[in-house]
C-alpha cells in the first residue's frame, strides 16, 4: 500500500514517465486491482509504445480478467519484442504458460524451449516445458525436463507430482510411486509450516 501511495504521487508529478506507470501497474496487479493495473500499463504503452514489460504484464491482466484473445495478443506482441538470445525469459515463459493453460501445448513448446534456454536454472521453465512435451506425446523429453525441474527446485511438491505423472505415462510405475510419495510428503511439510 505504501508503494502504491508513493507511486501514485510520482505518477502525478511525472505523468509521462512510463517506468513509474509500469511500476504502479505491478503494485496494483499484486493487490488484485486488475482494472487499475491495466489502465497503468495502457498509459505506459501510450507513452512508450514498445515498453516490453508493460505489454507483457497487460497480457497477465487480460488473462486474469478472462479476456484470453487479448491476453494472447499481448503475450505474443511482448515475445516478438523480446530478444530470444537475451537474458529475460519471462515474455516467452508467460506466452508458453498461457498457451499451455489454454490446452494448446503444441503451440506452447517453442516459447517454453526459448525460456528454458535463456534461463537454464529456471525450474518453472523446465516444469512447464516438461508438461507441454508430455501432452504432445514426447514422454522422454517431458520426463527429462521434469527431472531437471526437480533438480533445480527439489522442495516443490507440484513438480514432483508432475514428474510422477510423467513416469506413469512412460510406463515406469515404480519411479512414479516414488515421485508421488515425495510430492505428498512435501505438501504435508508445506501445510504444517
Amino acid at each position: 500500500e505504501d508503494a502504491i501511495h508513493w507511486l501514485e504521487l510520482a505518477a502525478q508529478m511525472e505523468p509521462s514517465n512510463a517506468d513509474i506507470l509500469y511500476s504502479l501497474g505491478r503494485c496494483y496487479y499484486s493487490k488484485d486491482r486488475f482494472v487499475d493495473a491495466g489502465r497503468s500499463y495502457e498509459q505506459a504503452l501510450t507513452i512508450a509504445p514498445k515498453h516490453l514489460k508493460a505489454e507483457e504484464n497487460l497480457g497477465l491482466v487480460y488473462d486474469a480478467t478472462n479476456r484470453p484473445e487479448m491476453a494472447e495478443e499481448a503475450f505474443r506482441k511482448a515475445a516478438s519484442w523480446a530478444n530470444e538470445n537475451g537474458t529475460d525469459e519471462w515474455p516467452f515463459l508467460d506466452l508458453g504458460s498461457f498457451l499451455l493453460d489454454q490446452d494448446r501445448p503444441k503451440d506452447a513448446v517453442d516459447s517454453l524451449r526459448i525460456a528454458a534456454r535463456i534461463q537454464p536454472r529456471c525450474a518453472a521453465c523446465h516444469e512447464k516445458l516438461g508438461r507441454a512435451l508430455l501432452t504432445t506425446g514426447d514422454s522422454a523429453g517431458g520426463v527429462a525436463e521434469l527431472e531437471r525441474a526437480t533438480e533445480l527446485d527439489p522442495k516443490n511438491p507440484k513438480t514432483h507430482y508432475e514428474l510422477g505423472r510423467a513416469f506413469r505415462q512412460a510406463g515406469q510405475a515404480d519411479r512414479a510411486r516414488i515421485e508421488f510419495s515425495l510430492s505428498q510428503n512435501l505438501y504435508k511439510e508445506h501445510s504444517s509450516e
